[in-house]
């Protein structure tokens, strides 16, 4: 058998952050241009040629997994399990944060399909880490009057959590609508709102819950209004002259182009908002998407 000598290096070939970043950017294109089906092949030719690079093969395969739930119902049963199946084999690479990462999502999996079983299983394989190593870091760059580096530590763990905290209030914001309690879930959607725009983050993030509770309650107004106001929020991360995040290099957090992408593919395909679709106002956040694809 011939083997092409490119072909057998590429096997020990590790990438860097930018590279892996420049071809999952390639797959989200595909998935928006071409469709999901040549997307995923895209995707396992290159990760065919990289085998080894653990980081690349979850970037891409995450990206897969975001947008299948997106896609009909015969490819959704087509991908799924070669989706999870990656997942599963990097749930035992020696890449100890990928591994995490997939047990993660193994286990995500294992609950929406209601294997409780297996998602306590997976629960107890977690490595489970009482200190983020960045604390530790902070206090070695504070005790040599490295203020940057501290500053930027300690003001990325605030951007981040300040996120999840949002996350998990439109999460419970979700389940009192799911549970038709539409009292708390204003209220909670309320704080999502406040806590979003207290941290700085964008207006996006800031009104997420807030459209869920305008789409259980169809308000038409009320949806359009929130829309416009979160599809004007992608266009913007949290200023540099902020005094919260001064020392934060926001281009690797930068990842609103990407969310316009699919918060576009959302709009068009989503049911939920079939009851504002004809609305010109709704056609109008549309054609903005449009113009922005065409300036880029």
């Amino acid at each position: 058998m011939k083997i092409d000598v490119n072909e057998l290096l590429s096997f020990h070939e590790e990438l860097s952050d930018i590279e892996i970043e420049r071809l999952s950017k390639q797959i989200i294109h595909e998935i928006v241009h071409s469709g999901y089906v040549s997307a995923y092949r895209k995707a396992e030719m290159i990760m065919r040629e990289y085998p080894n690079c653990n980081k690349l093969i979850y970037s891409l395969t995450q990206i897969l997994q975001l947008h299948l739930s997106m896609q009909t119902d015969e490819i959704q049963e087509k991908y799924t399990k070669q989706i999870y199946s990656r997942f599963t084999v990097l749930a035992g690479c020696a890449d100890s944060e990928i591994a995490e990462l997939s047990l993660i999502m193994l286990c995500q999996k294992a609950i929406e399909d209601k294997d409780y079983e297996e998602a306590e299983q997976l629960i107890e394989n977690y490595p489970h880490t009482s200190i983020d190593i960045r604390y530790i870091q902070a206090n070695l760059y504070l005790s040599q009057n490295d203020y940057d580096r501290t500053y930027e530590i300690y003001q990325t763990l605030l951007f981040e959590n300040a996120n999840n905290l949002v996350n998990a209030l439109t999460q419970l914001c979700q389940m009192k609508l799911t549970e038709q309690n539409y009292s708390d879930a204003h209220v909670l959607a309320n704080l999502a709102c406040l806590t979003a725009k207290s941290f700085e983050l964008n207006d996006y993030i800031a009104n997420t819950s807030k459209l869920l509770v305008a789409i259980e309650m169809q308000d038409k107004k009320k949806t359009l209004e929130i829309l416009a106001q979160m599809c004007s929020g992608l266009k913007h991360t949290p200023s540099h002259q902020s005094m919260v995040y001064s020392h934060l290099k926001f281009a690797q957090y930068d990842q609103y182009k990407e969310y316009t992408q699919i918060t576009k593919a959302v709009l068009q395909q989503d049911k939920m908002l079939d009851f504002v679709r004809n609305n010109p106002e709704f056609q109008k956040i549309l054609c903005e998407f449009e113009f922005e694809e065409k300036i880029e």
